[in-house]
């Protein structure tokens, strides 16, 4: 798949629309539902982006910063990096996201089940 086409498949599943150099990701949904009205009750959405440096604060912004964040997911997404160090955590409800300034690199989870 070409950065365009995983760009496109993103962003049947997002509601944000950003610029990628390298982008891979993780996607699952469930339909847990009743069957009135088709769509997912549980998501769970993972994605490794290496993004123009400018557009780094657009990911985190309005987020809060914090100390430890679960990384168990990352692993999960093709191409992830391994060493997490170097990212600062940050969170908003069902969304977390890691970001390496220094790298580019931005680690994005969004889910609810």
């Amino acid at each position: 798949m070409t950065l365009g086409e995983k760009k496109a498949f993103l962003e049947q599943y997002v509601n944000f629309r950003r610029n990628y150099e390298e982008l891979e990701f993780d996607v699952t949904f469930i339909d847990g539902g009743d069957g009135r009205v088709p769509g997912p009750t549980e998501w769970d959405i993972r994605v490794s982006a290496k993004v123009p440096a400018d557009d780094i604060n657009d990911w985190i912004s309005g987020m809060t910063q914090t100390k430890s964040a679960d990384t168990s997911w990352v692993s999960s997404i093709p191409n992830a990096p391994i060493k997490l160090d170097a990212f600062q955590w940050y969170e908003d409800g069902r969304r977390l996201v890691g970001s390496s300034v220094a790298d580019c690199i931005v680690l994005y989870r969004n889910f609810a089940n």
